[in-house]
């Protein structure tokens, strides 16, 4: 059996205080590192988002361009969700630049039917997006029919980790369907 006296409980007592002490500066520097850490990483995504969407009227340039279908077309912002026969439609619920834009055209019965010949497209072909001179790469995932009344939805899913370019254009003769086709970001040039 260990026999105590004072001056060992004293040495023991300070030990045990030392320990504790040095627990709790890490813990206080570990804790001050993941603030610092958090307030870096938001400020980079505030960062890279004000530098990602431009203002609609900073844009001069704003394109989209399939070459298996001929496709180079101006976009421009819908104020509804009616795309003027003029130019390629932006849902402006969906972003610029970014993980989720969402564009819209006519197919038939207009003047430039700009979508008429998306239901040729391929999984796997290429769509460029252009937007002043930010030029991005898409590559086709879906190409397949949907329920009109998914559109809104489909718009707002927003996947933060990777960047998605919807399209969408009408069928005719079958008012509650869309044409929707999908692509991911494969280059940013």
């Amino acid at each position: 059996m260990i026999n105590f006296n004072k001056f060992n409980v004293n040495i023991l007592s300070v030990l045990i205080s030392s320990i504790i002490f040095i627990i709790i500066i890490f813990s206080i520097n570990f804790a001050m590192k993941t603030i610092e850490t958090s307030k870096l990483i938001s400020e980079e995504n505030n960062i890279e988002n004000s530098i990602s969407e431009p203002d609609i009227n900073d844009i001069k340039k704003w394109t989209l361009q399939i070459d298996s279908i001929n496709l180079e077309a101006n976009i421009k912002q819908m104020n509804e969700d009616i795309p003027d026969d003029e130019y390629i439609g932006h849902f402006k619920e969906s972003n610029i630049i970014g993980n989720n834009v969402a564009l819209i055209a006519y197919n038939y019965g207009k003047n430039n039917n700009y979508f008429a010949n998306l239901k040729e497209i391929e999984l796997g072909e290429k769509i460029v997006y252009t937007v002043n001179n930010k030029k991005r790469v898409y590559k086709v995932i879906s190409n397949k029919i949907i329920e009109k009344s998914s559109l809104k939805n489909i718009i707002k899913v927003n996947n933060n980790y990777e960047q998605y370019l919807k399209l969408f254009t009408y069928i005719k003769d079958l008012d509650n369907k869309l044409r929707y086709i999908c692509a991911k970001e494969i280059i940013d040039i």
